[in-house]
């Protein structure tokens, strides 16, 4: 199983079918994280992620492993089997 960290400011570009997404980390708080996506420059969804929530992204179904406001905020996920 992979473990994927975004970081607060880094854009993620991943591979969904035909077209590409990019998943991005638009706001973190102690015990919640707002992931967003978007293809070709539209908004496709968003996410209010806490510890052991679940989302798919391209097909992979993720958990929250841990999410950290530290001075290089992130979200942990974990993916699923």
């Amino acid at each position: 199983m992979e473990i994927w960290r975004i970081r607060r400011g880094v854009p993620y570009r991943i591979p969904d079918g035909d077209r590409e997404l990019l998943v991005g980390l638009a706001d973190i708080g102690p015990e919640q994280a707002r992931l967003t996506v978007h293809s070709g420059g539209e908004w496709v969804a968003g996410y209010d992620l806490g510890p052991g929530d679940e989302v798919e992204l391209a097909g992979r179904r993720w958990s929250v492993s841990s999410i950290s406001g530290g001075p290089r905020p992130y979200l942990e996920l974990k993916e699923q089997a």
